[in-house]
């Protein structure tokens, strides 16, 4: 078998946001020198205007290979990416997502170590305006602190990295799961199941500018109630156990999450509260929606 031809290739699976992708991709202008080889996998996911006639020109001198497929979601985006990639680990991160300039290299130190561990590292939110965008942020903040050492833990797809080869052994993101919401906790499942390391890594950082207002902010709960649905479906169909409930004060605390963050009491911590329980009620609606 031949060796691969590069160290890390990164997946970035792009539709219909070529400003977001652009800002995502100058961030590579900044990373720390690396001393592994590096390439980017762009895919394009049938966007109404192609990316790289767009952008290629751009960027000419980063190491990109641009790729397009239908307009099939961002599991498969991903797949595809990984099926072309040449690197012998592959890191995913969002086009709205910035990566910051040690993120690769802080990857690699670990995975060139632990070569059978998937890597997630802190996400950050890039919008401390926005509230909607920061309330999203903390729920995923607590979700990673609830979950640390135990059954169920997982990482964003937004930012993480591992072994190609297991990647591609393990099947990839289930793509039968065609929103962005729950593919990523589906497949860390499989990696425990699989009695694989997940380590966590908050020097691995990147930046989320996930613009969000009153409607796109409800509508991406309700896709996270839907997700959550389809991966206890996923779950039962694969013999995987019963799926744990977690308890009261697991929803009382992440309603209070905002007072736990060392912030001053404030009107924006009372509105943060609202939206924590705002999300909840928009997960339960897509759990139910979703059939």
């Amino acid at each position: 078998m031949s060796s691969p031809t590069v160290d890390i290739s990164v997946i970035i699976p792009s539709y219909d946001r070529p400003e977001q992708l652009k800002r995502c991709l100058a961030g590579f202008h900044f990373l720390q020198a690396p001393s592994f080889r590096y390439e980017i996998v762009v895919v394009d996911d049938g966007s109404s205007n192609p990316l790289k006639p767009l952008l290629a020109p751009q960027f000419d001198a980063l190491p990109i290979c641009w790729l397009r497929q239908d307009n099939l979601g961002p599991a498969t985006a991903r797949n595809y990416g990984a099926s072309i990639a040449q690197g012998q680990f592959i890191a995913f991160i969002d086009d709205d997502c910035l990566p910051h300039a040690s993120w690769l290299v802080t990857l690699w130190d670990i995975l060139s170590n632990q070569s059978t561990a998937l890597v997630g590292g802190h996400t950050l939110n890039g919008l401390p305006d926005n509230l909607y965008a920061e309330a999203s942020q903390l729920l995923v903040s607590y979700l990673y602190r609830y979950f640390e050492g135990k059954n169920g833990r997982f990482f964003t797809s937004n930012n993480f990295a591992l072994s190609r080869q297991l990647f591609m052994q393990l099947g990839g993101f289930d793509e039968s799961m065609p929103l962005a919401a729950g593919e990523d906790r589906e497949f860390c499942a499989r990696w425990q199941d699989a009695g694989l390391l997940l380590v966590y890594e908050p020097a691995a950082k990147v930046h989320h500018y996930h613009h969000l207002a009153a409607s796109t902010f409800w509508q991406q709960h309700v896709n996270y109630g839907r997700g959550a649905k389809l991966f206890r479906y996923l779950r039962r169909n694969k013999n995987a156990g019963p799926i744990k409930i977690e308890p009261l004060s697991f929803y009382v605390n992440l309603l209070l999450v905002p007072l736990n963050e060392k912030r001053p009491f404030s009107w924006k911590n009372l509105f943060l509260i609202g939206l924590m329980a705002l999300s909840q009620l928009a997960n339960a609606l897509g759990y139910f929606l979703e059939r």
